[in-house]
C-alpha cells in the first residue's frame, strides 16, 4: 500500500498505486483458481490500507489475463497509450467495495427481488 508520492505529480506516467503487478501463475498450476485468489488477496490488502480502487497494466492481445480481470471486475481505463518491451499495455482499474457492503448490497438485491415477486 503505497501512497501517491511527489514521484506521482513530476511523472504522470507512473502506475497509479496501489498497483498489481507480476501477477503470475505456473503452467501446471493453472486453472486452478489460484490467479484469482491472489487477486483477492491484493484487493482485501488494499482495503485495509483504506484504498479505493486498484489498478494493473496488461498487454494488449494477452487475452487470457485481460478476461481474467475482467471478470474479476477490471475495466480498460487508459489502452495503448503506454509500451512494455515493444508491446502496448492497457491500464485497468477496479472500484474496491468492502466485502461486507457488496455483501450488503447482494442481500438489500435479494430482499427487493422477494418483495417484487410477492406483489
Amino acid at each position: 500500500c503505497r501512497p501517491k508520492t511527489e514521484l506521482h505529480e513530476k511523472d504522470p506516467t507512473l502506475a497509479p498505486r496501489p498497483y498489481m503487478y507480476n501477477l503470475a501463475v505456473d503452467q501446471r498450476w493453472k486453472r486452478r483458481g489460484i490467479a484469482a485468489a491472489l487477486i483477492k488477496m491484493c484487493e482485501e490488502k488494499a482495503l485495509e490500507c483504506n484504498r479505493e480502487a486498484m489498478y494493473l497494466k496488461v498487454r494488449e492481445g494477452n487475452e487470457a489475463a485481460t478476461l481474467l480481470y475482467q471478470k474479476a471486475g477490471y475495466e480498460v481505463a487508459s489502452s495503448g497509450d503506454e509500451e512494455l518491451n515493444g508491446t502496448k499495455v492497457l491500464l485497468m482499474k477496479k472500484t474496491l467495495v468492502p466485502e461486507s457492503s457488496a455483501k450488503l448490497t447482494e442481500e438489500s438485491s435479494a430482499e427487493a427481488t422477494k418483495v417484487l415477486t410477492l406483489s
